[in-house]
């Protein structure tokens, strides 16, 4: 860890108020999808970008102090979004030991040394959905903010809200005390006790909310089905139309095609896992009509499958993983053709960070091609989170957030895998309005 530090310090630039970085010579992926652009110059004044396109086109500022970065022969694209991730500072292998409210100071270092190794990956943005330590997420969102630590800018959706008894619940300490030190969720049930929540949430300083739909875990030490929704429909769009009133998203938890559905009709803005909708097109159509983001999270099904046992995993849990992941793969190009947002997610943090990348390469494993892939992580990523109009493509305007990466990820997407080909990464710390 202390040598990933290292790195990332070499490559990490903080883009200043008043000050003008130049990027001249590197190939351009712009996040929109649109063809790559040689020999391409960004200028960005301050954080935001003032001109970008190819060279002779773009006036370069010859300003003392100006900063300039060469990328000639390396790529210039977006900072990287995932859309789905936990910083619980867990490292038991075991479901009772990531559960019980112990060594929080631990914790929080180990959820801080997530976080620098997740902006070294290349990710600059990354959004929090819930499982426990909210606090401690919370307490990391101000230090990176202000930035005293580096790592992602962190969106939080606090306590995740779950129905008494379930997908919150991990069925592994009495009821009393899993209400009371809530290791996944909080609790609600009714309408009016769901919207008090939510309230809460938001006073505490959440960005958005995080609820389940559909209850059934993968790493628990119970038999596991995915045939229960949770939460009613009129409970649903009462936290829908709470978060919605302050203009924050809402995601949910949702694992089979009852809970997804249950979930659109209550006015959700992003499916989680989603799982094997491959027999219901029906249901993907609903998906692009209502504007609906779908993460489907292939990474922690692939970790569940290759490395489960030794982290403790039972065998329903791995052989439902791989179930799944074969699910996801026969239908998620036919929904991105279709118009369903797929936006890049990982569900990464009960088993470590780092490795968010991996995604890309499961996207064209499913059939996106690389660019396709690319966009999911930045620009359709961005609109899932609300910050379409700030991050995600390097368009004039928008935040400078970018990397230089001296490999291509169009002819080789796994090299986003490996961020010792990362040269520079460029970040804000400002408040995104």
């Amino acid at each position: 860890m202390i040598g990933a530090a290292h790195g990332l310090y070499e490559k990490l630039v903080y883009l200043a108020d008043g000050a003008t970085t130049v990027v001249t010579g590197g190939r351009l992926i712009d996040g929109t999808g649109a063809p790559p652009v040689d020999d391409a110059t960004v200028v960005i004044r301050g954080d935001r970008i003032a001109a970008v396109g190819p060279a002779g086109r773009v006036p370069v500022p010859r300003d003392p102090g100006v900063r300039t970065i060469d990328a000639r022969g390396k790529t210039v694209l977006p900072g990287l979004i995932d859309s789905h991730v936990h910083f619980t500072g867990d490292t038991g292998r075991s479901a009772l030991e990531r559960y019980i409210p112990a060594n929080e100071c631990y914790k929080a270092i180990v959820a801080a040394q997530d976080a620098m190794e997740a902006l070294r990956a290349g990710f600059t943005t990354m959004r929090v959905l819930g499982h426990g330590a909210a606090e401690i997420v919370y307490a990391l969102r101000k230090a990176v903010a202000e930035g005293r630590w580096p790592g992602p800018r962190l969106l939080t959706a606090g306590w995740a809200i779950s129905q008494s008894g379930g997908h919150g619940d991990p069925h592994l300490l009495p009821h009393d005390l899993v209400v009371r030190f809530r290791p996944r969720s909080a609790f609600a049930d009714g309408v009016e006790e769901c919207r008090r929540l939510v309230r809460l949430n938001f006073g505490d300083g959440a960005d958005l909310i995080k609820i389940y739909t559909s209850e059934g875990s993968l790493v628990g030490d119970r038999g596991v089905t995915r045939y229960h929704t949770n939460f009613t429909v009129e409970e649903i769009r009462a936290m829908t139309g709470e978060a919605h009133a302050r203009g924050a998203k809402v995601a949910t938890h949702a694992t089979h095609p009852g809970g997804v559905r249950l979930a659109i009709e209550g006015g959700v803005d992003t499916v989680e896992h989603g799982c094997d909708l491959s027999q219901d097109p029906d249901l993907l159509k609903l998906m692009v009509d209502r504007g609906t983001f779908l993460v489907p999270t292939l990474d922690i099904y692939h970790f569940l499958v290759t490395e489960g046992e030794a982290w403790g995993v039972k065998p329903f849990g791995i052989e439902t993983a791989r179930r799944t992941l074969e699910g996801q793969k026969r239908y998620l190009k036919r929904a991105l053709d279709m118009g369903v947002r797929v936006a890049l997610g990982t569900d990464c943090g009960l088993f470590g960070h780092g490795g968010s990348a991996r995604e890309f390469a499961h996207f064209v494993s499913c059939g996106f091609s690389p660019m396709e892939a690319l966009v999911a992580g930045t620009q359709t990523a961005a609109a899932a989170l609300g910050l379409e109009r700030q991050l995600g493509t390097l368009t004039v305007g928008k935040r400078g957030e970018l990397l230089v990466t001296d490999a291509d990820p169009l002819s080789d997407i796994a090299s986003l895998q490996r961020p010792e080909h990362i040269r520079w990464i460029l970040k804000t710390t400002a408040q995104l309005t």
